[in-house]
């Protein structure tokens, strides 16, 4: 695996690291276990736009989205988590939304918390990799570059489509959505 991404990756906007994400290790620690995965789908939030929860302003829920790039942002929706990478400099409230990963690290982990499921029921989602992950509110403004969660550099992916994202009601036209058309993780 490379280096761990720096602080700088993270400054641009997110349309710009969510591209460049693709290939790059997400790596979890729970107590001495390391579970990685290659990310092979993102969604990239802009500040002013319709769909990314930092549009309204600054709340409780989503203070760590305007907070430093390179940092975590987790949310809940209904009983599942998701995982955000704070983008673009402090205050300003982007973040790419990680929506699957390839499995490369600590897989029967991952099933057993997923109860068994394989291939793209595994980890392609944002609510089952941060389920197969172990990630949870504890992780909101955990800095990407370590000790428990850090994204690693990796081998950019031969094909990568924009597409639409998924599951949102505002703003869908949007070409925000990327992925390694190869991967056979994608979430859909």
């Amino acid at each position: 695996m490379g280096r761990v991404l720096p602080l700088r990756f993270y400054r641009a906007a997110a349309d710009e690291v969510a591209p460049a994400l693709l290939g790059a290790i997400l790596q979890v620690r729970h107590a001495e276990t390391w579970l990685a995965g290659r990310i092979v789908e993102v969604e990239a939030y802009l500040r002013l736009d319709a769909a990314c929860h930092a549009s309204r302003g600054m709340t409780k829920r989503n203070a760590s989205m305007f907070g430093l790039p390179g940092t975590a942002y987790v949310y809940q929706i209904h009983r599942s988590y998701c995982l955000n990478m704070v983008c673009a400099p402090k205050g300003i409230g982007e973040a790419v939304l990680i929506r699957a990963i390839e499995p490369l690290q600590g897989l029967d982990t991952m099933q057993n918390r997923r109860q068994g499921a394989k291939g793209r029921n595994l980890t392609g989602g944002p609510g089952r990799l941060c389920q197969a992950l172990g990630i949870d509110l504890d992780f909101d403004a955990e800095d990407l570059r370590g000790p428990r969660i850090r994204v690693m550099s990796g081998a950019a992916p031969s094909h990568i489509q924009a597409t639409p994202r998924i599951g949102i009601s505002q703003n869908t036209e949007a070409l925000l959505r990327f992925i390694d058309t190869d991967s056979r993780y994608l979430s859909r």
